[in-house]
């Protein structure tokens, strides 16, 4: 039925579908708005206040530089600064908020959040704890920006700081280091590595399965904790034995596939670095993996397998986690790390590999001399493999062929620790024991001469003037020639040398 008016375009058919859905789109946002905003109306001012600082809190750590305005704020969060005074009075006395008055309006007002200790990257955190005479607490940079947590656990891994466990307040204090005293590990590393969890001999199988296939596992672990003392020795005896049998049987790959959580060795690093401890492996800093749950970070381990906040350990882990078992194997042929390697790591262990092989090949077709063949001048030849040898040798990205740690290697530091008690106290019994193993020659001085600073007699570079000063009460004894030519000559020079002129050394 049509109307008397002519307004028949205005019904909803006669209406485009687009313009339907921004009308219901807009009802929609509108009405949801009008909700959170009657919700924030049945809050107390407290509850306000704390969703607002939540709020800035959360758009601080994704964007360092973000104000927001009143009509901001209501409109994510439903609290009307202009109405609730009280709010706005208690976000101005906070002082973890910034209230930002722009220039030439007076009423409006800009917040932002303002953390605790502001830094914004790896390197802004690791000056500001430099700087710190007596520790930080981690959890003061916990609101600095996104991803601080891991940047933080990323420089106590490296060991570039120090992190001491505060029992009391569940945080840990942060301390700078200073130097560090690394080691290269022996040996030589390679990458991709061969997994462990890939086929192996079947022969080796067959013999495991024959030594240990009737043995039951449960029940050994069950007579661990028994009350007869040689019960729990046999049985803790045959799971150490299983386990080893494991290890060299899973070390036997036939057919090895790459495995982003191990690295190879030409070496057993089991004797020179444990588990939970640091390890440099191409220019990034890993952990020697202690997980025994599978899919979770070292971090959240159970305590007993988590990585020591230190970079070394004096003893082994927990023998507990031996029982349950590693998630990755740390054999004589492989290093077990706690995460991927990033894309630079890759790339640093694949040009080592590659100046390594350049290295080999130019040591390897050196220019050999035979009798039966006529000599000709090989001096050019020579000098320009000399050259090329020298070059590959000073190859910067040889250094990702090895792995380093902090301090000395776990076998020295055992030695050393076995054997420090059999060092004589006295330096003269020292100097006698290291006589007779001649590890010095005779006639060495027990002691070092102190090395003695020389006086700086120069000022820019120029000798200092020397000054004479008469002493006080000192007589002057040549008085026999007072009256000469040769006595006013040293009273004139007295008297100059008094004034603190310069009087030349006579000719001297």
């Amino acid at each position: 039925m049509a109307t008397n008016y002519g307004f028949e375009f205005l019904r909803s058919e006669h209406q485009e579908q687009s313009q339907q859905n921004e009308q219901a789109e807009y009802t929609e946002s509108s009405s949801s708005r009008h909700q959170a905003q009657q919700q924030q109306v049945q809050k107390p001012a407290g509850e306000k206040h704390f969703d607002i600082i939540n709020f800035l809190q959360a758009q601080y750590k994704h964007n360092n530089t973000l104000l927001f305005s009143i009509d901001d704020i209501l409109r994510h969060t439903g609290v009307d600064l202009n109405v609730d005074e009280d709010v706005a009075q208690m976000l101005d006395a906070n002082h973890r908020i910034r209230c930002v008055h722009p220039a030439g309006v007076s009423d409006d007002v800009m917040y932002g959040y303002q953390p605790k200790i502001q830094a914004s990257n790896k390197k802004e955190l690791l000056a500001l704890i430099n700087q710190g005479k007596y520790g930080i607490p981690a959890k003061d940079f916990s609101d600095a920006y996104n991803g601080v947590e891991q940047d933080l656990q990323d420089l106590i891994t490296s060991g570039e700081i120090l992190a001491v466990a505060n029992t009391d307040k569940k945080d840990k204090t942060l301390f700078r280091r200073g130097d560090v005293f690394l080691v290269e590990l022996s040996g030589n590393i390679s990458y991709p590595a061969t997994s462990p969890s890939a086929s192996v001999d079947p022969s080796a199988v067959v013999a495991f399965q024959q030594q240990f296939g009737n043995v039951d596992v449960d029940r050994l672990k069950q007579e661990l904790n028994a009350t007869d003392p040689m019960v729990r020795a046999n049985a803790a005896a045959q799971l150490r034995m299983m386990q080893a049998q494991q290890q060299q049987l899973a070390a036997t790959n036939s057919n090895g596939s790459s495995e982003p959580y191990y690295i190879g060795t030409d070496k057993d690093y089991t004797k020179e670095i444990r588990r939970g401890e640091a390890v440099w492996i191409g220019g990034q800093w890993f952990r020697v993996s202690s997980a025994v749950r599978e899919g979770l970070p070292l971090s959240e381990q159970p305590p007993r397998a988590q990585a020591p906040l230190s970079v070394a350990s004096l003893d082994d882990m927990s023998k507990k986690n031996e029982q349950d078992g590693y998630c990755r194997l740390f054999s004589s042929t492989l290093i077990p790390i706690d995460r991927t390697m990033e894309k630079s790591t890759l790339e640093n262990l694949q040009n080592g590999k590659q100046a390594k092989q350049t290295l080999a090949k130019l040591g390897g077709a050196l220019p050999s001399s035979s009798g039966h063949m006529r000599k000709r001048a090989r001096s050019n030849l020579n000098n320009t493999n000399s050259a090329k040898r020298a070059a590959a040798a000073a190859n910067p990205d040889l250094v990702y062929n090895k792995a380093r740690r902090h301090g000395c290697s776990k076998d020295i530091r055992d030695l050393y620790l076995a054997s420090r008690m059999e060092v004589p106290e006295s330096e003269v019994e020292l100097h006698k024991l290291l006589l007779a193993n001649k590890l010095i020659e005779k006639g060495t001085e027990l002691r070092r001469p102190r090395i003695q600073k020389k006086a700086d007699n120069t000022v820019n570079g120029k000798a200092k003037k020397k000054r004479y000063y008469i002493k006080k009460g000192h007589k002057i004894t040549n008085t026999h020639l007072e009256g000469t030519e040769i006595g006013a000559v040293l009273a004139m020079a007295s008297e100059r040398q008094h004034q603190g002129k310069d009087v030349g050394d006579g000719g001297m």
